[in-house]
């Protein structure tokens, strides 16, 4: 058997994005409809605790200091709800209907993008695949039935996480922080940049942190490789 060679390339790869997104240019839609769950789910995820704050501040302990802008008292007026009580009940009803859309909607955008990325792969193997069958009898030779079956089955596996657990996922998480900061911006600047005080710290040991396990990333994908070529080769 040949020595498993070193698996090398960059953590991120653009081009591999680009192609791994063009396996699924036939199901367009359903990824413009991923991305649109994708938003409104990030949405709902930061209009609940704005549900809880209003709850809190106006109806348990009252604070009206920013009663004016507040677009659920605003609500409450316009269907007449004036009482402590009625307010506060119907925060609740808001809430309890916000968190069941925003399950409906994790639903829905969590089936579309695994379906998403079983497509990718079932397309992903067809070219693999087809092109193994291409090789000639040497290659066969000279490489271990192992490693071919983990390039065309484990490793294949790691294209799904570009759709469930990658570039949407991501969109979301980020969607999400923008949405949180544009609220704390509208609610205080002052307390806003106070909290955003140690955002530069965070990036900075971010990065001290990317590059320092970019090596052992490198080791554990050539390790898991080896491993997976002679379990497939032995079992």
């Amino acid at each position: 058997m040949s020595k498993e060679k070193k698996v090398k390339g960059k953590v991120f790869d653009l081009t591999l994005v680009r192609f791994v997104f063009g396996l699924i240019s036939k199901h367009k839609w359903i990824l413009i409809i991923s991305v649109i769950l994708t938003v409104i789910t990030s949405a709902l995820a930061t209009s609940i605790p704005y549900i809880v704050k209003t709850g809190l501040n106006v109806y348990i302990i009252p604070d009206n200091s920013g009663s004016s802008k507040n677009i659920i008292l605003y609500a409450l007026n316009n269907f007449g709800v004036h009482t402590r009580g009625g307010g506060l009940l119907f925060c609740c009803e808001i809430f309890l209907g916000l968190l069941f859309i925003q399950t409906l909607f994790s639903y829905f955008q969590t089936y579309y993008t695994e379906w998403l990325g079983q497509q990718a792969i079932y397309q992903l193997r067809r070219r693999i695949f087809n092109h193994i069958l291409g090789f000639k009898l040497k290659v066969y030779d000279q490489t271990p039935v192992g490693t071919l079956i983990t390039r065309s089955i484990s490793d294949v596996e790691a294209v799904a996480d570009v759709f469930s657990q990658g570039f949407i996922s991501i969109m979301g998480d980020s969607l999400t922080i923008i949405f949180i900061l544009a609220l704390m911006f509208s609610e205080s600047v002052t307390l806003s940049l106070y909290s955003l005080a140690v955002f530069p710290f965070l990036l900075i040991a971010a990065y001290i942190f990317k590059e320092k396990v970019k090596v052992s990333f490198q080791d554990v994908r050539t390790a898991v490789a080896k491993l997976n070529a002679f379990l497939q080769e032995h079992i």
